[in-house]
């Protein structure tokens, strides 16, 4: 064999070494890159308090994600509920689990124990904080009917020794307000609500209420669904259809309570003559409730869709 022939040979090896090791160390890297970062609770065991007629709000953390990015659940929810920004909310003494779950991996998820005390109130103190936590509300009156809503407190320190609250209407005409903080719609019309302190703290708290009165769906214009429910970003249809051909031009108008709940896009209504069935689409834009309505332009003739917006 000549020299000649030994030395391609070894440089051949050598070359397929090199790319050996290189495909190797390629798989490690991507291997490494590709590695999914585990889920972790700050601390896996969480400890707290409740109190009846209070309501106090935990926020658990969780390392390796977004709150917002993680399904929630709570493993026994007459003991602590957990809503779907990690807040946890303790309702009577014992202890469950609140399990964390990636929206996009079921694989990853993660567990901490709850467990809940009930709070000693000590007559020395005073409430320091206090809050309606919904500042905005839109209640409505539909068929005769309503609508009512209990309002939410924050409060702390959790053990004062009086929590006992005043609630009062700015005007009873448009909503009432029970001794619970349960606001009742009256007639149409804005009204402030206040919780009030009577441990002498002084401290206040108020919630603007708008109620607005919904004309009977027409029975001339009919909407195939009187209640929609959508995830934040997506789209549906409505379809709907006119009972009798009207006299003259035929055109719809829509409109919505809360253009930042959902709203009709522009562009996507459509309506055929002859079998008088049209269809428009909604857009869900943000969490949260709204009414939309769907009116045949020149007439007194509407009807209305309510919206429900999930993350």
């Amino acid at each position: 064999m000549s020299n000649r022939t030994v030395h391609t040979r070894i440089l051949a090896g050598l070359l397929a070494l090199m790319l050996t090791l290189a495909m190797a160390g390629t798989a490690l890297a991507a291997s490494k890159k590709g590695k999914t970062e585990s889920l972790k609770f700050k601390d896996d065991t969480v400890v707290m308090t409740f109190r009846k007629g209070v309501t106090a709000y935990y926020l658990l953390s969780v390392k390796g994600a977004s709150n917002t990015e993680l399904n929630w659940s709570s493993s026994n929810k007459k003991v602590a509920t957990v809503d779907e920004q990690g807040r946890v909310l303790p309702k009577k003494k014992g202890t469950c689990d609140i399990t964390a779950t990636d929206k996009n991996n079921d694989k990853r998820t993660v567990t901490c124990t709850v467990i809940v005390k009930k709070a000693k109130p000590n007559k020395e103190k005073l409430i320091d904080e206090l809050q309606i936590l919904s500042q905005n509300k839109i209640l409505t009156i539909e068929n005769g009917e309503k609508e009512s809503t209990t309002l939410p407190i924050y409060l702390t320190p959790l053990d004062a020794g009086n929590i006992d609250l005043e609630w009062s209407s700015s005007n009873k005409k448009v909503a009432k307000v029970s001794a619970a903080g349960k606001v009742t719609a009256v007639g149409a019309g804005k009204c402030v609500i206040t919780a009030a302190a009577k441990d002498g703290s002084g401290l206040t708290s108020e919630c603007n209420i708008e109620v607005v009165e919904i004309a009977p769906n027409s029975d001339k214009l009919i909407l195939d669904d009187t209640k929609i429910t959508l995830k934040k970003g997506k789209t549906c249809k409505l379809n709907f259809h006119l009972a009798e051909k009207p006299e003259g031009n035929i055109g719809f108008a829509f409109g919505t309570d809360n253009a930042d709940v959902a709203n009709v896009v522009k562009g996507s209504t459509t309506f055929d003559m002859k079998t008088l069935e049209g269809t428009c689409e909604i857009k869900a834009v943000g969490k949260g409730s709204c009414t939309i309505t769907v009116s045949l332009v020149g007439s007194k003739e509407e009807s209305h869709v309510n919206v429900t917006v999930k993350n």
